[in-house]
């Protein structure tokens, strides 16, 4: 299962600041994993959106509370499940479960 994670900023940028590289170090590692496809900053500031992949909605939850920007509270998140209807034949297959490869 695909999950479209938006991060909302809640604290001030000096708080997120001090957090950033831990934030990034966390994201690489889950890159790594293969449990974050992508991420990066939403363009009009207000936070920032990831791409992940994984079997249940609790283990992203689990996966996600270890966030620095989460589990220090600096951000609000939303998760929404998607499930691939149709994609590119270069979208990777595991990833795109039972959708139509176009």
């Amino acid at each position: 299962m695909l999950y479209a994670i938006t991060l909302y900023y809640t604290s001030p940028k000096d708080e997120l600041e001090k957090s950033i590289d831990a934030h990034k170090k966390w994201l690489a590692d889950n890159i790594k994993k293969g449990n974050v496809i992508f991420a990066g900053p939403l363009e009009d500031g207000a936070g920032g959106f990831i791409l992940a992949y994984g079997l249940e909605l609790s283990d992203m939850e689990d996966i996600l509370a270890d966030d620095p920007f989460v589990n220090l509270g600096l951000v609000k998140t939303e998760i929404k499940a998607i499930e691939p209807g149709i994609c590119s034949s270069h979208f990777y297959s595991e990833w795109a479960g039972h959708a139509k490869v176009l």
